[in-house]
């Protein structure tokens, strides 16, 4: 099987804030990759693209009986320059213990 564009939904509007901003979407991605698959992803960008996924099956029930696949492209680096946000955001303590966003 070929794989064409058109297999492809490219969708932006999850992008939030801005380019490199973290959005409450985004955090709460990050926090649930974590907390549940033991990702480690970032705010910023594979926590916007997973939180555009989750959009995505949540608003879209054929997706969610659908095989989908997220292209996990790193991440842990910009999650510790981020540390600040997530903490302003709720989504760490600063003692390091995890909050539900």
């Amino acid at each position: 099987t070929r794989i064409a564009k058109e297999d492809f939904d490219l969708d932006d509007a999850h992008i939030g804030p801005g380019y490199g901003v973290p959005s409450p979407e985004s955090v709460e991605a990050t926090f649930l990759a974590g907390r549940f698959a033991g990702l480690v992803l970032d705010p910023t960008y594979s926590g916007k693209a997973l939180a555009g996924l989750l959009g995505q099956v949540r608003s879209r029930q054929d997706l969610a009986r659908r095989h989908l696949a997220f292209l996990h492209t790193g991440g842990a680096p910009n999650l510790f320059a981020q540390a600040g946000t997530l903490v302003r955001m709720g989504a760490i303590r600063t003692g390091g213990t995890p909050l539900h966003p």
